[in-house]
């Protein structure tokens, strides 16, 4: 049975499975077990949504953390970031016959050209459609 919790504590939402620690929650997990010298059990008992092995990354990887950054996901960075694909959409609910030079202008103005691709009908022959 979980404890009972007094009236003005904050109210944790359930945490997702496999989903990242904030950087609060990682500050916590290294602060109980550094500074209050809590056990990894007794850590998983107060936090039970977090499994004892991610906690024990946790702590392990704190020394090796920047600020208490995320470190970058290994693989090729996007080419567009979230600010390009505002600008995309928005140009294109702005005029939806927009050409692929005037969207390109828009997202990279003065930049190198970048090739637009298969077209259409090639992307249809590559999933065997048609």
């Amino acid at each position: 049975m979980p404890p009972i919790r007094s009236a003005r504590a904050p109210v944790a939402p359930p945490r997702r499975p496999r989903c990242q620690l904030d950087a609060y929650m990682r500050t916590k997990l290294v602060e109980l077990k550094t500074v209050a010298g809590w056990t990894y059990e007794q850590i998983h008992k107060e936090y039970p949504s977090i499994p004892i092995g991610t906690i024990k990354t946790t702590v392990y990887r704190a020394n090796k953390r920047a600020k208490n950054e995320i470190s970058p996901r290994s693989g090729r960075p996007r080419k567009l970031d979230a600010d390009d694909k505002t600008k995309l959409l928005d140009a294109i609910d702005a005029n939806p016959r927009i050409t692929y030079v005037d969207l390109l202008a828009n997202v990279n103005p003065g930049g190198s050209v970048i090739p637009a691709g298969p077209s259409p009908h090639q992307k249809l022959q590559i999933f065997y459609i048609f």
